[in-house]
């Protein structure tokens, strides 16, 4: 009989979101959670504050619960004419779609020139301004230390615990893992750790997705169960689920990755060793060409044969004994997470998600024509406007992403979905925009196939 993996109850077990659902497009559930001590309970204990604190960031990867018809807000100072003007929005178009800003001296409000006319005292101090014309500057203040709370490691070590017995077919409280059952639960011990291991950090980036969660499961030489979490590729997490227990867990050598477009790829063994058998069994043997032994896969068609290496590597990595932990900010490991965000806040992924959520924000529910801003529109903004332009431009229907992708890599040279944003790709891209006449016509032409789509 199925019973709470944190207190053995078998009376009112629900399905726990084993990432927050706030947190994650693609969603992945333990249905041995019983729901009002160990599920509803961690809600307000810890998830919510890590919810909260990263807003910023799920909102800028397109991320929301499902249960919420709306992204999440998140605090922002907007410099406009010279002046600062803190908000809370879960869209930047909400800015200037009768919204009222008040300066964050108090002495200036802004909004539409009606709006502010009927509610000012002295008309004569009224100023009409034409955004289209300003540089607009986004601030948004980055709270690094949530990275190290003990709110953040009782949640990873929750998705760590979770998902390791989800993974084993685990639907009992057991002894084993009694140590990580207490530090979720009460906050008593500390059995996780923040890699600030450059090295593994840029090898997480070149193999796996972009923005995406990956899970990593593997047993030590010492016979520890310890489980990685690369939380968006922000930061990676290092946690001690348990001594192993053979009679418990068949599976101690795995990878799970969850993508902002909902996709999710696994791999399981049972142990290292089935996983590095099963790596050099997947090559052909000492292949030699011009003198240079290279190795080439049996099955060219396997596409899971670089989640296998990436796996067969991070295992040996992390047990050379060389790997740099920490469980308190250092300069280095902030200077990784700060990078990380930068990193994930000016680059775009394309998916079918984004293009319909901003074509709504930006055009569809647009009550004006689109006229670009020459001096102040968004990076990001500036690529998803090309976007919607060459899809406008060149297609009568949309079939599906891949179609899309292949008229940006025509436009632009890319061979991949992942495109870096800086401030001289986003002029050229604008300036393509601003060379049509018609642009405006095209942009709305691209809009409707997107929201047909």
């Amino acid at each position: 009989m199925a019973r709470c993996i944190y207190c053995g109850t078998e009376y009112n077990l629900s399905e726990s979101d084993i990432i927050p659902d706030a947190l994650t497009n693609a969603r992945i559930l333990n249905r041995n959670v019983c729901k009002t001590e160990h599920n509803n309970k961690f809600s307000d204990l810890f998830e919510y504050k890590i919810i909260s604190e990263l807003a910023f960031l799920t909102n800028s990867l397109d991320i929301k619960s499902s249960k919420s018809s709306s992204y999440p807000k998140y605090e922002a100072t907007y410099n406009i004419a010279g002046l600062e003007y803190p908000v809370k929005l879960s869209s930047e178009t909400q800015l200037f779609r009768g919204k009222k800003l008040r300066s964050k001296d108090g002495k200036h409000l802004m909004g539409l020139l009606s709006d502010i006319e009927d509610i000012a005292e002295d008309p004569n101090k009224v100023e009409q301004i034409d955004i289209n014309k300003l540089e607009i500057e986004e601030k948004i203040q980055i709270n690094t230390s949530i990275f190290y709370s003990q709110e953040m490691f009782r949640m990873v070590s929750k998705i760590a615990y979770e998902w390791y017995c989800l993974k084993n077919d685990i639907s009992d409280k057991y002894d084993d893992f009694m140590d990580i059952i207490n530090f979720i639960t009460h906050g008593i011990g500390h059995p996780v750790y923040i890699i600030e291991d450059a090295g593994i950090i840029n090898y997480f980036r070149q193999n796996t997705i972009f923005a995406s969660h990956c899970i990593i499961g593997y047993l030590s030489q010492d016979n520890n169960v310890y489980v990685l979490l690369s939380l968006f590729g922000a930061a990676l997490y290092k946690v001690k689920v348990c001594k192993f227990n053979p009679q418990l867990c068949k599976n101690t050598c795995m990878l799970q990755e969850l993508t902002i477009n909902s996709e999710r790829k696994e791999i399981l063994y049972g142990n290292p060793a089935s996983l590095l058998h099963d790596v050099q069994n997947s090559f052909i043997p000492n292949k030699i060409i011009n003198g240079i032994t290279v190795m080439i896969p049996i099955n060219p068609l396997d596409t899971s044969l670089q989640q296998k290496l990436f796996l067969s590597s991070i295992y040996q990595l992390m047990e050379s004994g060389q790997v740099v932990e920490t469980r308190e900010p250092t300069k280095n490991s902030l200077g990784i997470i700060m990078n990380n965000i930068e990193y994930l806040m000016n680059q775009s992924i394309i998916h079918k998600k984004a293009l319909k959520r901003f074509v709504k924000e930006h055009i569809i529910d647009s009550k004006e024509s689109i006229i670009l801003n020459p001096e102040g529109t968004k990076n990001r903004n500036v690529f998803m406007f090309y976007i919607v332009y060459l899809i406008g431009k060149y297609l009568e229907e949309i079939k599906d992403i891949k179609q899309i992708n292949q008229l940006i890599e025509g436009h632009l040279g890319k061979q991949n979905s992942e495109y870096i944003i800086n401030d001289d790709f986003s002029v050229k891209l604008k300036e393509r925009i601003l060379k049509d006449k018609d642009y405006s016509v095209v942009l709305t032409q691209g809009a409707r196939l997107i929201m047909d789509w």
